[in-house]
């Protein structure tokens, strides 16, 4: 329903307040770390990492920084995901990739006590 372009604290902690059902938060940091961009859909977060890269920064510490930044009384009320989108190409070091950011995800401290990791490779 609505793009978002803006720092963490500001549009994203004012956005995820419950005034907007959905919307699509991107960085205005381009180096935010680990991720792209959050969309929120009804009652799910999806964190997104877009890679093209051999090698993959952790989700984690953006992860991390949605969470503590997200509405405090609706973040527990949402099914969270990170989603890694990369080219269809890529090798086949993906799915490694992405087992070992479900494992260091799950129950991480500070962060949602539960949390699926899908990817997904797009032809380009």
């Amino acid at each position: 329903q609505r793009v978002i372009c803006g720092t963490i604290d500001g549009a994203l902690a004012s956005a995820s307040k419950g005034q907007l059902q959905s919307f699509y938060w991107l960085p205005s940091v381009a180096n935010f770390p680990g991720i792209d961009a959050v969309l929120v859909y009804d009652h799910d977060v999806y964190v997104l990492q877009a890679t093209l890269a051999q090698k993959h920064r952790s989700p984690k510490d953006g992860l991390l920084k949605v969470w503590a930044n997200y509405d405090k009384v609706l973040r527990g009320c949402r099914d969270w995901h990170v989603v890694i989108v990369t080219d269809s190409n890529q090798p086949e070091n993906l799915p490694d990739y992405v087992q070992t950011t479900a494992r260091q995800l799950q129950g991480v401290k500070g962060g949602p006590s539960t949390l699926q990791v899908w990817s997904c490779g797009l032809a380009l």
